[in-house]
């Protein structure tokens, strides 16, 4: 499982992203009942093991969550910086690509953006403390493009 890191060149093409079958079985029913309303036999119902078998791979919901969300940030996060560099010094240009990857993100990546708005809350420390962080990283880009626009238009 891993995102395809890009480049500058190509944070535009949304190739699926490729989970472990327990990974995308976890996905799915995140974005179908949430976190909360998803069980470890819901999980291994879509995987197609039974629930000792989900724990062969995975240790738990949790840890499944954190893979999912980390991943989705992750995939954000490389494109939002190829597309802040691709915007050089103009910050009206970058503010423009940052918000065309948010679209192109949330259109391509419609699970994974729904469980990184409304599921992060359910992560336990450290890993809601490191994601969040990661997630801010790109809330940054967009208000340091916004602040220079300000800027220059006072």
């Amino acid at each position: 499982m891993s995102a395809v890191v890009g480049t500058a060149s190509n944070w535009r093409e949304f190739s699926p992203l490729v989970f472990d079958g327990v990974l995308q079985a976890a996905a799915d029913a995140f974005v179908a009942v949430g976190y909360h309303g998803t069980t470890m036999r819901e999980i291994a119902r879509r995987a197609a093991l039974s629930v000792p078998g989900l724990y062969h791979h995975h240790p738990s919901k949790q840890a499944m969550l954190v893979a999912v969300l980390k991943e989705s940030v992750e995939d954000l996060r490389w494109r939002a910086l190829a597309a802040d560099e691709e915007g050089g010094e103009d910050p009206v240009l970058r503010l423009e690509l940052l918000v065309s990857c948010l679209v192109l993100f949330h259109c391509h990546r419609k699970g994974l953006a729904l469980i990184a708005v409304s599921e992060l809350r359910n992560l336990e420390q450290p890993n809601r403390r490191r994601l969040t962080a990661r997630r801010t990283e790109v809330q940054r880009l967009l208000d340091a493009a916004v602040l220079e626009i300000g800027r220059a238009h006072v």
